[in-house]
């Protein structure tokens, strides 16, 4: 019993890093799709987007 426990625990962290290396994966693929110039419009498009979810929800949060 003991040794199936100890291969259940290796599975479950070997099972999580390969889930953040996806994560990582894609985060490189959506870099290189886009180069510096789509990137960085991509980026003030999301801040843009971003104030103006802000800007209409002042009336219902106390926003800094």
């Amino acid at each position: 019993m003991g040794l199936r426990l100890q291969a259940a625990e290796i599975h479950r962290e070997v099972k999580a890093f390969y889930g953040n290396f996806g994560v990582l994966v894609r985060a490189l693929a959506y870099i290189l799709a886009h180069g510096g110039d789509g990137l960085r419009n991509a980026t003030l498009d999301a801040v843009l987007n971003a104030n103006y979810i802000r800007k209409g929800m002042e009336p219902y949060y106390e926003l800094p």
